[in-house]
């Protein structure tokens, strides 16, 4: 009978999500990438280290901070926080976003969490990768909280108000983490001064302070010199791009890439969107099935539309070519038509997702969550690294997956049996997953 309470607890999903990937962490090699340089911020003056990484390098002296001080301690303490940090991400969710069946859906986000593939935060270096940004998303999630907090009339605890104002600092060290807490705070203070003719003073703070946080990155010299240094080394032609071809770049790579390279999580989404639009029109009906559609046709069965549909193949083929570093961007086929493809898909997604809530206000916010991570992969158009960096710096726009993955089966009006299909479903694939990992790691 105690057992059964325990595995029935609302809370039980995040401890077996926790004991999963804490076992995984002790597993995971050390002393690669980045972590080497930052194994040695202590052998000198660490104040003179830290300013001079201000000054000629990154505006993110209090994760660079942090990572300095977690690489001097042992091991363990790194598994244990990040292990941590990351349930708390499960968690974060949960609280936002609130189901009512909780004991469900915290399952849920924990299979989609770890459909996720983790070993990429390892690819520069384990504690420099989860450091710079899973750490910044688990902190920023909880910065968060104070929205849903004051939206449900809920009591703020005194002594929560430092430690979310702390916690939002560190989040908003890091530039992706920065604009979308400031962004967020900025639309629900607007909302919230339409909807009841007053200004919540803890927002307000907490939007200063990410704006403040915003000026310190704008301002910091290190940023400049280092993305001098990161154009000679990862893309000379980057020089020649103006506001416009970054924009470019930024919107392009995510979106065809999302063809071409889409993991687990998009494609979930696409097939809950292809089913979940609530409306008799028909041009709605076709909209939502096109970004699964694509999908099929240039992923899925790629091979099997070469062979009826060769022409098809070879246009997209060229509009893939944006996914290598191009040294001119012009008018001509690959530009134009992997532009006009990454709005079709964009535009596909986000009208699909408004139209998939009976709820208007769900709808919004559902919409307000994809825009977020796509703005946050959008903005790595504006750094010389976008080729270089890899899928690491998409983390957000895949957390915002899985926060609509999980408002659409929540919508959706499926039976206990299918409910149980999803469940063992994605636990399946989850499993999968975090077996894979491990082979990786061989």
């Amino acid at each position: 009978m105690c057992f059964k309470k325990i595995i029935s607890h609302k809370y039980f999903p995040f401890f077996i999500f926790f004991l999963l990937f804490f076992v995984y962490h002790f597993f995971t090699p050390l002393g690669t990438g980045d972590d080497l340089y930052f194994q040695k911020a202590f052998s000198d003056s660490f104040p003179v280290w830290i300013t001079q990484r201000y000054q000629l390098w990154t505006s993110r002296i209090l994760i660079e901070t942090v990572l300095s001080i977690m690489l001097q301690l042992p091991h363990f303490f790194w598994c244990l926080l990040d292990s941590v940090l990351f349930t708390s991400v499960a968690y974060s969710i949960s609280k936002i976003f609130g189901f009512q069946d909780k004991l469900y859906y915290n399952w849920i986000i924990c299979f989609l969490l770890m459909i996720y593939p983790f070993s990429i935060l390892g690819s520069a270096g384990w504690y420099a990768t989860t450091i710079n940004y899973l750490w910044p998303l688990s902190f920023g999630l909880i910065a968060l909280l104070p929205i849903k907090k004051v939206l449900s009339r809920e009591p703020i605890p005194f002594y929560m108000y430092p430690i979310f104002s702390l916690l939002l600092l560190f989040a908003c060290n890091f530039e992706q983490m920065c604009c979308i807490i400031f962004c967020f705070y900025f639309i629900f203070l607007i909302y919230y001064y339409w909807r009841y003719k007053k200004i919540n003073r803890f927002w307000m703070f907490l939007l200063i302070l990410s704006l403040i946080s915003l000026i310190f990155i704008l301002s910091c010299p290190g940023n400049y010199t280092r993305s001098i240094a990161e154009i000679n080394t990862w893309y000379p032609s980057y020089a020649n791009f103006g506001l416009l071809g970054k924009s470019y770049l930024g919107f392009v790579t995510m979106f065809i890439g999302l063809i071409k390279n889409p993991n687990l999580l998009f494609y979930i989404l696409c097939f809950l969107l292809f089913f979940s639009v609530k409306s008799s029109r028909h041009i709605l009906i076709i909209n939502a099935k096109i970004p699964f559609i694509l999908l099929i046709l240039f992923h899925l069965l790629v091979d099997l539309t070469a062979k009826f549909f060769p022409y098809l193949i070879n246009l997209f083929s060229k509009f893939s070519l944006v996914l290598a570093p191009m040294d001119y961007i012009g008018v001509n086929l690959t530009t134009v038509g992997a532009a006009i493809l990454s709005l079709v898909l964009f535009v596909s997604i986000l009208i699909s997702i408004y139209y998939s809530f009976s709820d208007r206000k769900r709808s919004v916010l559902n919409c307000l969550v994809f825009l977020a991570g796509v703005a946050s992969r959008f903005i790595i158009g504006f750094s010389p690294t976008i080729y270089a960096s890899g899928e690491r710096v998409s983390l957000f726009l895949n957390i915002a997956f899985i926060i609509l993955i999980i408002h659409l089966l929540n919508e959706l009006p499926i039976r206990k049996k299918q409910k149980n299909i999803v469940f063992y479903g994605l636990g399946v694939m989850a499993l999968l997953q975090y077996v894979n990992m491990f082979i990786t790691l061989i």
